[in-house]
């Protein structure tokens, strides 16, 4: 047996975390809003929004840009209060109550062969409506509803099964 044959098949040591989906996380209670039919210059106009929810000490998260504005989350107990702010800057908007976030971490989920696009045709299979979706070396985050968020975690269940597994 070469040397290289005996390191390759060596187990993982016991500081590497296992390949594959190691953890799940739902964050829920969360609304999401869509600013929308921006006019004018659509940079400057995003700005002016953003400037009077920050103005009014709102933390938002998840901004994605959009083709007439853009949209965002926000913690679903201040949704009521931005709902006003929004009327009084005569802004065009709307606001989904009851959004999640599932948190699909895995070890170098990039570069793992296969594994983001297995995941996200996963969650798009289950018939859940996506409203976002955004990863990073390490991470999937699908942003859905109260509902959908849980049908996407239950199916990811199985798959970290089977992975355990196989």
């Amino acid at each position: 047996m070469s040397l290289h044959t005996t390191v390759a098949d060596q187990l993982e040591t016991a500081f590497e975390k296992r390949r594959g989906i190691s953890r799940l996380e739902i964050r829920d209670n969360l609304a999401q809003i869509h600013i929308s039919q921006l006019d004018g210059n659509l940079a400057d106009a995003r700005l002016e929004v953003l400037k009077l929810v920050a103005d009014a000490n709102f933390s938002i998260d998840f901004v994605k840009l959009t083709p007439s504005g853009f949209s965002f989350l926000v913690d679903g107990s201040m949704a009521t209060q931005l709902d006003d702010l929004l009327k009084q800057g005569g802004v065009h908007f709307s606001i989904a109550p009851r959004q999640s976030i599932v948190l699909v971490t895995a070890v170098n989920m990039r570069d793992e062969e296969g594994l983001l696009a297995r995941v996200v045709s996963l969650a798009i299979a289950t018939g859940a409506p996506i409203a976002h979706l955004a990863d990073m070396h390490d991470q999937l985050l699908v942003v859905t509803d109260h509902d959908g968020a849980r049908t996407i975690a239950d199916r990811l269940k199985q798959l970290m099964e089977e992975q355990l597994e196989g």
